[in-house]
């Protein structure tokens, strides 16, 4: 047989147990790399807050937002989802039994900025200055008056950050084709 290289393996009955006892170990404890990918998903997750919205942009801050945070009663600056950094700050990961892992956050009110929805102002009276005026004396009037606002609603458009992205996939796969490989060695 000119040409072929017959290789023998040989190897002994207790060294192949030993193997076979680390690959099951490797396959059935995966809490490491769990938690490996979730350390890694929250960077992703973050990753959607630094670029506005992954793989699409999140709809643009509405007028009324924008005026809010310019007269300095929203402290954040015009980035969307990030007016106090809460809801990023938020974002950690739970295991859930062995081979389970929850990566979110526990804010009431993200679920509506994910989805989308609808927030209710509710009616009420409100108080408004009409003008002042500072008069020769020195003294000063304020002219003001309470008026009435009805109910109102508005959409609240879907900006969802929790995404696995389609590049997230190969890195969690090496995640645990790493701890496999680690559990032979």
């Amino acid at each position: 047989m000119a040409g072929r290289v017959n290789i023998i393996v040989a190897t002994s009955a207790a060294g192949l147990s030993d193997t076979l006892v680390r690959l099951h170990r490797g396959l059935t404890d995966v809490e490491k790399p769990m938690r490996r990918v979730g350390v890694y998903m929250i960077s992703s997750i973050h990753k959607n807050f630094d670029a506005q919205g992954r793989p699409v942009k999140w709809a643009g801050l509405s007028p009324m937002t924008k005026s809010l945070r310019r007269s300095g009663v929203g402290p954040g600056g015009m980035l969307i989802l990030q007016d106090t950094g809460a809801l990023r700050n938020s974002i950690t990961y739970t295991l859930e039994g062995r081979d389970s892992l929850r990566v979110g956050t526990n804010l009431e009110y993200a679920k509506k900025l994910h989805f989308g929805g609808v927030n209710v102002m509710s009616a009420h009276t409100e108080r408004v200055k009409s003008h002042s005026r500072t008069y020769k004396t020195g003294t000063s009037k304020v002219k003001s008056f309470s008026r009435r606002v009805p109910r109102r609603e508005y959409k609240v458009p879907a900006r969802p950050f929790i995404l696995i992205q389609d590049s997230d996939v190969p890195v969690i796969e090496k995640i645990f084709i790493d701890h496999i490989r680690e559990s032979i060695e």
